[in-house]
């Protein structure tokens, strides 16, 4: 919103600048933008508004932006120095054009050639989710935690069964380890009134679990009855894991990861923005972080992995059979990876977990 103010502010400010100097000039004109130069520099004022929507959250970028569109614009109509305005023009307009290549199109383009050199998998195994209030459903399933103690899942219920629903019943889930019974729940909306969806779920290791309140900005520390131990704020979280090495949370929003206390001080944080982003699983061993991407519902998903030596992101599969990805976690070289296609009328409108085996992975080739 804020590029396209700014955007028309500078066009109106053109229109005035350029409808007054007519009129001292008794020049009578109905198009304001007659001239190749002005038609490129409009051109180009347009994709600089467009580009500003990169770096909205940087005001400084933001408004030094703006500043050159206006400088750009009057430069054409003011009566300086040939040689002066010319070589104005020709600097702002190569700004404008790095600033697009660099920033936005750059970008993509690496994107895309990292995606098309991943594995691109289908599921060796696909189980529904079982039921609860509603048959043949199962359930709106958001995060995934394995606990290898008790050898079950522990699964986040975002709590209504479609986007219309009115109201949001939240609850953890613990389900077998095969997926054919839910064998018990927590549920989280009784203990707080305010919570909407849980999105990711973890516990640390004195078995107390950790989980993302997505619609309250909060990150809630629970017993295994759904009792508050306690919170802390946090925007946008979704994606959650324990680290037991460091007795600290990995916590991923919409912009960044983070490494928390169980206290809610951010101990660090590395920049990460992929369409979609959403849950996490945490390889200590190897020190990865997986994570999901992917808002399609009817085509490509995406795991990333997340470096932290180097901090570093970059896709690791192209999921071919997950349309609507949620949760994710890894059991014995087997990928398990949530599907709420239900709930988001995906082109596979099934709640279900699909489980890529990584030591036999099925692509295009040998997929049946």
């Amino acid at each position: 919103y804020t590029s396209l103010v700014s955007y028309l502010i500078v066009m109106i400010l053109y229109f005035v600048l350029a409808r007054k100097e007519c009129i001292d000039n008794e020049i009578q004109m109905k198009n304001y933008f007659n001239t190749k130069l002005q038609m490129t520099i409009l051109i180009g004022t347009s994709i600089v508004a467009l580009s500003m929507v990169a770096v909205y959250k940087n005001a400084v970028a933001r408004y030094l932006l703006a500043l050159m569109m206006f400088v750009l614009l009057v430069a054409t109509r003011k009566k300086w120095i040939p040689e002066l305005r010319k070589r104005l023009i020709f600097m702002l307009f190569f700004l404008i054009i790095f600033f697009t290549v660099g920033y936005i199109i750059l970008p993509r383009i690496r994107v895309k050639i990292e995606q098309e050199k991943c594995d691109k998998i289908y599921a060796n195994k696909i189980l529904k989710l079982p039921d609860k209030e509603k048959a043949n459903v199962g359930f709106t399933c958001t995060g995934l935690y394995w606990d290898k103690e008790e050898e079950c899942f522990f699964i986040g219920n975002a709590g209504k069964y479609k986007p219309n629903d009115k109201t949001f019943q939240a609850s953890i889930e613990i389900v077998e380890k095969d997926f054919s019974i839910i064998k018990g729940d927590i549920p989280c909306y009784l203990k707080f009134e305010n919570m909407r969806d849980i999105q990711g779920v973890t516990k640390s290791t004195d078995g107390t679990i950790w989980l993302c309140s997505y619609g309250e900005n909060k990150v809630r520390h629970i017993d295994e009855k759904g009792n508050e131990i306690g919170y802390f704020d946090i925007k946008e979280p979704s994606g959650i894991a324990n680290d037991s090495r460091s007795n600290t949370l990995w916590i991923l929003t919409n912009n960044y990861l983070y490494n928390c206390s169980y206290d809610g001080v951010v101990q660090k944080s590395i920049k990460i923005h992929i369409k979609g982003q959403d849950q996490l699983f945490l390889d200590e061993k190897n020190d990865l972080i997986y994570f999901s991407a992917g808002a399609d519902y009817h085509g490509d998903s995406y795991i990333y992995t997340v470096d932290l030596k180097t901090n570093r992101a970059k896709p690791l599969y192209v999921l071919k059979d997950s349309y609507a990805i949620e949760g994710i976690t890894i059991v014995d070289d087997v990928l398990y990876v949530l599907n709420d296609g239900y709930y988001h009328d995906a082109e596979t409108p099934i709640n279900q977990v699909n489980m890529y085996f990584l030591n036999k992975m099925q692509t295009k080739e040998n997929y049946q």
